[in-house]
C-alpha cells in the first residue's frame, strides 16, 4: 500500500479554498498511491464558530468525497462535525474505490470541543 501524507497551510473558516488547495497538492501523487491522507481540521481550521461555516463544512466533505470517487483512492482528513447538537474534531474517510465513508470522532476533546 502506498500513502501520500499532504502538508499544506490551512486557511482557517475557509473549507473551499482549504479542500481546493488539498486537491490541487494531491493531484500529482494520485496516480502512485492508494491513501492520500490531509491534516487534522483540513477543512476549517482551528475556529471559534463551526456552527456559521455547517453548510460549507457539508460542501467540503462532499467534495472529498467526490474527489476519492474520481481518484480511485482512499482519502483521509481531519474536520469539524456536529452529531446531536454537539460539534467534534473527526476523521473521515472515504472509500473511492468502494463507495464507502466511515468517520471517526476523536474522545478526548479540547478547546474549542471540549
Amino acid at each position: 500500500m502506498k500513502i501520500a501524507i499532504v502538508q499544506m497551510s490551512i486557511t482557517e473558516g475557509a473549507p473551499a479554498t482549504n479542500v481546493q488547495r488539498f486537491a490541487e497538492l494531491a493531484e500529482d501523487a494520485v496516480s502512485a498511491v492508494d491513501v492520500i491522507v490531509g491534516p487534522e481540521l483540513m477543512t476549517t481550521g482551528y475556529v471559534d464558530d463551526y456552527e456559521i461555516l455547517h453548510n460549507e463544512i457539508f460542501q467540503a466533505r462532499e467534495q472529498l468525497r467526490q474527489r476519492s470517487q474520481e481518484w480511485q483512492s482512499m482519502v483521509i482528513y481531519g474536520t469539524a462535525i456536529r452529531q446531536n447538537g454537539k460539534w467534534y474534531n473527526a476523521v473521515e474517510i472515504h472509500d473511492g474505490k468502494h463507495g464507502k465513508s466511515w468517520m471517526y470522532y476523536k474522545v478526548h476533546l479540547f478547546p474549542p470541543f471540549g
